[in-house]
């Protein structure tokens, strides 16, 4: 069940291949399964790829990056601090 297809290979819903491989692994993982079953799944054949595709907790990473946008709007939502 590995995924062969092309990186360019639009998906159903407009999502290419290279983000469901990105949820599949993220998925796999937060499930609890190996990660070398996780692997046979999707075709990777190192872990350091592997690894790559883990988006991690994607709730905290969302609210890491809005408390990120809210420090550089800074006070009262003015833009103007570096990296805005």
């Amino acid at each position: 069940m590995a995924f062969q297809e092309e990186e360019n290979n639009v998906q159903p819903g407009g999502r290419r291949h290279h983000h469901t491989r990105n949820s599949a692994v993220t998925n796999f993982v937060a499930a609890g399964l190996t990660e070398g079953d996780a692997m046979k799944m999707t075709g990777h054949q190192t872990a350091h790829v592997f690894r790559h595709y883990d988006l991690g907790d994607v709730e905290a990473l969302r609210a890491r990056l809005a408390a990120r946008r809210a420090y550089v709007r800074g006070p009262a939502g003015r833009a103007g601090r570096c990296g805005a």
